[in-house]
């Protein structure tokens, strides 16, 4: 692949990861009153499907680790943090309470962007007898949050003053953000080191 052919892909990339949302966030905007006409069971199906899709997407990064014997110690780290958004996005979306469906999104954002900000770290932080447990892990870990919020709803942190997110809801979702940029350098970086394109 040549540098301008790499230089390309990147840009398509980074045109779809980052215009994409902000197109269709004021599309959305533009044509909707989220405060007349809010949709909460179509709400719930998006966010049922996404979890779902995550798991799935966490499941096939599994079996071809295992399966095809693939040395990318950075798939552990991605199936681990789709396990984890997707156990806590369907959870999210069973749950009516405005608070707590924060929460437990903000959770899935805040998890999901740790672990794939880790892989960088490829196997260093773990041993290899211990990565193909890592994602049942992060399900078990997950599943526990979910129920722990349902039972006791009374100890999740405020999210919600009003209709504005509190400092918490948003340091939540900051951090799992940053995590998210983190991950896209290390795969923009793969990328152009060896020129694969399922780093893409």
């Amino acid at each position: 692949m040549t540098p301008r052919s790499r230089i390309v892909w990147t840009s398509v990339g980074i045109a779809l990861s980052i215009g994409l949302p902000c197109v269709g966030t004021s599309v959305v905007s533009a044509y909707s009153d989220s405060t007349q006409h809010s949709n909460a069971s179509l709400h719930a199906l998006l966010e049922s499907v996404g979890g779902v899709l995550a798991i799935l997407v966490a499941a096939i990064l599994v079996f071809e680790r295992h399966n095809t014997g693939d040395r990318r110690h950075h798939l552990t780290w991605l199936s681990a943090g789709f396990a984890f958004m997707g156990v806590l996005d369907v959870m999210h979306a069973a749950t009516v309470d405005p608070n707590t469906s924060v929460w437990l999104h903000s959770m899935a954002v805040l998890g999901g962007g740790v672990a794939f900000a880790l892989a960088w770290t490829e196997d260093r932080l773990f041993s290899k007898r211990f990565e193909p447990v890592l994602p049942w892990a992060a399900l078990c870990l997950a599943t526990l949050i979910g129920i722990a919020t349902f039972a006791y709803p009374s100890g999740v942190p405020e999210m919600i003053q009003g209709t504005r997110f509190t400092s918490s809801a948003i340091a939540l979702n900051a951090v799992g953000g940053v995590g998210f940029l983190i991950a896209a350098v290390f795969f923009v970086s793969r990328f152009h080191l060896e020129y694969d394109l399922t780093d893409w």
